[in-house]
């Protein structure tokens, strides 16, 4: 199995959302309530736990997981070869694909109802 060269980091991952989204770090941490220092700590370590990908995805109201899926899955498809890519099945990433999507779907659905 081919090592990749380089996948984003689920920190990376939330830093370039936020860049792109134009959202503070300062935002974010107090929407989790965590202190600006801390999470900039965890967004640059390269092994962030769950919980705080949990926490950032609630927060901003996107699923960070699908977002790390979709880089592995991007990585994957560059080492292998054409005839490979072929005989793949397409899949959907606009449909929850795992327990872990429904369960975050859900997760977002139930904070925005509660904000209604």
């Amino acid at each position: 199995m081919k090592i990749f060269a380089h996948v984003k980091t689920p920190g990376e991952i939330i830093l370039d959302y936020l860049n792109k989204k134009e959202i503070s770090q300062s935002k974010l941490a107090r929407k989790i309530n965590e202190r600006q220092q801390n999470l900039g700590r965890k967004l640059h370590a390269g092994d962030m736990v769950s919980s705080m990908i949990e926490k950032a995805s609630e927060a901003l109201e996107h699923n960070f997981y699908r977002d790390l899926a979709d880089e592995y899955d991007r990585e994957m498809r560059k080492n292998k070869t054409a005839e490979q890519l072929i005989e793949e099945p397409m899949v959907s990433y606009n449909k929850p694909t795992s327990p872990l999507d429904n369960y975050f779907e859900q997760l977002i659905e139930r904070v925005l109802d509660k904000r209604k």
